[in-house]
């Protein structure tokens, strides 16, 4: 069971995924091309979020090679969004009452 202000965080909370820092250094090249990171037209969460930014910064930490603390994870944009799955019986009150409330959609 959660608190309504839990709950509320959790729904309304961004839809990023976070890419570990071995995930990142492990695929980086030399010549990779970072610009098309925020130039993508389709979706301007990845210019919004500074992805490009973001790896350039564990990059240039890696090579410094110092000792402390380091930008474990970047965030990138994730195609999922957060909800809730409602179960009842279809024949109880509340199950009808949801069945025909507009705002919970069925899937």
């Amino acid at each position: 069971l959660v608190s309504e202000e839990e709950a509320q965080q959790r729904l309304c909370s961004d839809s990023v995924l976070l890419i570990r820092r071995e995930d990142v250094l492990q695929r980086w090249t030399e010549d990779c091309s970072l610009s098309s990171l925020s130039e993508n037209p389709s979706d301007p969460r990845w210019r919004d979020l500074d992805v490009e930014g973001q790896v350039w910064k564990m990059v240039l930490e890696a090579d410094l090679d110092e000792s402390g603390a380091k930008v474990a994870h970047i965030r990138i944009p994730a195609a999922y969004s957060s909800g809730v799955t409602l179960f009842t019986l279809q024949d109880s009150t509340l199950g009808r009452e949801l069945l025909t409330e507009p705002e919970i959609p069925l899937l």
